[in-house]
């Protein structure tokens, strides 16, 4: 998908986003369209660790993840510091969502649940899961922790381009010699 340079940051077209496989209504283009002042668009930034999306996205965002857990039957949770935190759900229980990206040109960029939320375990042992998803006021990051286990390959020879594709990054680490 084509990507546009600026400063430190690549720059992508994001024009919506699915939560379950579902898209979520009233997320649109114009939110993550790149100003003439420099201050939006969507970008790309392994220095990031959570993904932020601007204000008017977040919401919609987040109202969709909130309905997709109580339709799974999650039990919400307050944790200091967090927001929309379940308790830890089973391991055969599928309640955490994926999340999908849409760029322009149909490429897409699918977030396991495991990379949308974060494991949390308070000072009794408790484990919960929240939401690892954040807002932001201009400008819409896509953070580290949803790019795990993808391998993007940013070509900036010829037409400024950037691909992505699932893979497993843990098989690149050598393994220790016994």
């Amino acid at each position: 998908m084509p990507t546009q340079k600026s400063g430190y940051s690549y720059y992508v077209k994001l024009v919506g986003v699915s939560v379950g496989g579902s898209r979520v209504s009233g997320v649109t283009p114009e939110m993550f369209r790149r100003l003439h002042t420099g201050v939006s668009g969507c970008i790309i930034d392994i220095g990031t660790k959570m993904t932020g999306f601007v204000d008017a996205a977040y919401v919609h965002i987040e109202k969709a993840v909130r309905l997709h857990l109580q339709h799974h039957g999650a039990h919400f949770v307050h944790l200091q510091g967090h927001h929309l935190c379940v308790h830890q759900p089973a391991p055969h229980h599928d309640v955490l969502p994926s999340m999908t990206l849409h760029f322009d040109g149909d490429a897409w960029l699918r977030v396991m649940p495991e990379h949308v939320f974060m494991k949390i375990v308070d000072e009794a042992g408790h484990q919960y899961q929240c939401l690892g998803l954040v807002s932001t006021r201009h400008v819409t990051v896509i953070g580290a922790m949803q790019q795990i286990n993808h391998r993007f390959i940013f070509d900036l020879q010829r037409y400024p381009t950037l691909s992505f594709n699932p893979e497993a990054c843990h098989l690149d680490v050598p393994q220790a010699k016994s």
